[in-house]
């Protein structure tokens, strides 16, 4: 039963949220006969949102250098996918999301995406692994080098491209 209550309530915020546009763009709103407004053709709700990555867990201090390392990225993984998933259910009017993933202790850039609820909506998140369900939203992980062109948003260039930027910098 909640679940259909918290849909219908989704619904009913998104055409809130698009008629209090459509009353903003009504530029008479005098009686008068015609109506003199402006159209709303569409609209997209852009959400900027940048976070630290929180650090591994106490009991996890204690871990050699390697396996701490990929506790920290998984849970980074795992926190990214919530929080996204979180952002578009509670917030029905956003379309986009821009998200930064920063380091907890150096501030370092982490994670990068643009991730569009149409995006979620059509991959639906079936992928076995963390990391794979969120490449399939176009999230890039700036890890390390080794780990950068595994998931990508950006089409991959040819060797030779990479040859000739690499020279230009």
């Amino acid at each position: 039963m909640w679940p259909i209550l918290s849909g219908r309530f989704r619904q009913l915020q998104r055409a809130n949220y698009r008629r209090s546009i459509n009353d903003a763009l009504a530029l008479n709103r005098r009686n008068d006969v015609r109506s003199d407004g402006l159209t709303l053709d569409s609209v997209c709700s852009r959400l900027d949102i940048c976070w630290h990555a929180r650090d591994v867990h106490p009991w996890d201090y204690a871990l050699p250098p390697d396996p701490k390392e990929l506790a920290f990225h998984l849970q980074t993984m795992e926190d990214t996918e919530t929080a996204v998933r979180r952002i578009l259910e509670r917030r029905p009017e956003v379309e986009e999301i821009e998200i930064r993933v920063l380091d907890f202790h150096s501030s370092a850039l982490l994670a990068l995406a643009t991730v569009r609820r149409s995006a979620l909506n059509e991959a639906g998140l079936r992928a076995p692994s963390v990391r794979m369900r969120l490449g399939e939203l176009g999230i890039r992980y700036l890890w390390s080098p080794r780990d950068q062109g595994s998931c990508r948003t950006e089409p991959k260039s040819e060797p030779s491209m990479k040859m000739d930027q690499k020279r230009i910098a």
